[in-house]
């Protein structure tokens, strides 16, 4: 009798089976939630680096007179002001007799979850963007 009710009791006996199962997918589930929410992070600094480039191409086709460092400060006044690391130049060229202004941005994206950071390069993941547009009609 003793023998089956031993059998009995730890067939049943589930004590901490749930603090283990929950120590098995908590970090898995953690690492998935803040993965999703680093690389929308990623995007959304690269649409808004994007989204500033090219209004400020739009605005310098309608402000030919414009200089590179109002183009500039036009590009971060785009962001508006929610990301100010990042590094906006704006350099007139002329080729075939036609005038083009680029506008480039650069940003030192570091993420905000260190464990994140493993598959980043030391020091942050550079991400530049940029928009050439003409200024002769």
């Amino acid at each position: 009798m003793g023998l089956f009710s031993t059998r009995r009791h730890l067939r049943h006996a589930g004590s901490g089976s749930t603090a283990v199962e929950t120590a098995i997918v908590l970090p898995v589930l953690l690492l998935f939630i803040f993965g999703i929410a680093e690389t929308s992070r990623l995007v959304w600094i690269q649409h808004t680096m994007q989204y500033a480039c090219q209004e400020t191409g739009r605005y310098a086709m309608t402000n030919i007179s414009a200089t590179d460092g109002t183009l500039a400060a036009y590009a971060q006044s785009q962001t508006s002001g929610l990301l100010p690391a990042i590094a906006f130049t704006a350099t007139h060229t002329t080729s075939s007799g036609i005038n083009y202004v680029t506008i480039a941005a650069s940003y030192t994206y570091s993420s905000l979850v260190s464990m994140i950071n493993l598959g980043l390069p030391i020091g942050g993941l550079i991400m530049t963007t940029q928009s050439k547009v003409p200024l002769n009609p």
